[in-house]
């Protein structure tokens, strides 16, 4: 019971509640209805500080009472209410982010992108950034999109992508993958295989996403670095010539590989873990 009491204590300092505070807190949801002095006898504080806390839960709304004969009965709001009343600031920030995010999206479409047209290639240093990169460009896509993975980037891409690869593939949008994917998960496999065309590579050091000929980013394998995130560094480019050789040099990989195939898949997985055929088309 006492750690369940101090998660509650910890949810609410954490959504801002002073720790005095967020224990009183905790303590009257337990045991509703007490006085002041009930209070100070049981959380061992004087009066004066615990109605220095009541009147400071009261101001945040979090807290009411109910009079009676000899003195008032202390209760607090319920937690959806306590929660509710204290995320209202954060609530507000988040939302007046996203409008700023939006009028800057919406004003820089007015203005135009005359700089981005000038450059070809964009060096990143945000994961933040890349990830959102990554994501746009997957979204923009119209014909098709070409990726070489590392076993990880494969299995992070189906966490962080697969909502935008799914979209484009309904789009139409053809996609190809390069990937060690005898080193990938069974799962990872098979919604890597529902995206389209999968190849067998071995390991390589960076992810390489090619979108319609037109645009490549690329970013260093985590195994390359010496340190820190593999998304903590990429390179956007936008010139088509450097598009098109890395286009060329995954042609080649492609035909160089082996397909990946449903019963190819059943096959491997049963030799890794021990099953049958049989089994595994069952």
């Amino acid at each position: 019971m006492r750690d369940r009491d101090e998660k509650v204590v910890e949810c609410l300092m954490r959504l801002g509640l002073p720790a005095a505070e967020a224990k009183l807190y905790a303590f009257l949801l337990k045991s509703p209805g007490l006085n002041l002095r009930q209070i100070s006898e049981h959380l061992k504080i004087s009066i004066p500080r615990v109605y220095k806390l009541i009147a400071n839960l009261k101001s945040r709304g979090l807290m009411i009472s109910s009079p009676r004969q000899r003195s008032k009965a202390y209760f607090v709001v319920p937690p959806a209410v306590a929660a509710s009343v204290l995320t209202k600031g954060f609530e507000e920030k988040f939302y007046t982010a996203l409008n700023l995010k939006d009028e800057l999206v919406r004003e820089v479409k007015v203005l135009g992108q005359p700089c981005f047209n000038d450059y070809s290639l964009f060096e990143y240093t945000n994961r933040h950034a890349i990830i959102h990169t990554l994501k746009n460009l997957i979204e923009e896509s119209r014909g098709e999109l070409m990726s070489i993975m590392t076993a990880g980037c494969l299995i992070r891409s189906v966490y962080l992508f697969k909502d935008e690869i799914r979209s484009a593939t309904s789009r139409g949008v053809k996609v190809f993958i390069l990937a060690p994917f005898s080193k990938a998960p069974y799962g990872v496999m098979l919604e890597a295989m529902r995206w389209g065309e999968c190849r067998e590579v071995e390991e390589v050091e960076a992810k390489v996403l090619l979108k319609d000929s037109e645009e490549a980013f690329l970013t260093p394998a985590k195994e390359a670095l010496n340190e820190g995130d593999a998304y903590e560094y990429g390179v956007h480019i936008r010139n088509r010539s450097i598009v098109n050789v890395l286009r060329r040099m995954f042609t080649f990989l492609w035909h160089s590989s082996q397909p990946i195939t449903p019963q190819r898949l059943r096959d491997e997985v049963g030799a890794k873990v021990g099953v049958s055929k049989a089994t595994l088309k069952a």
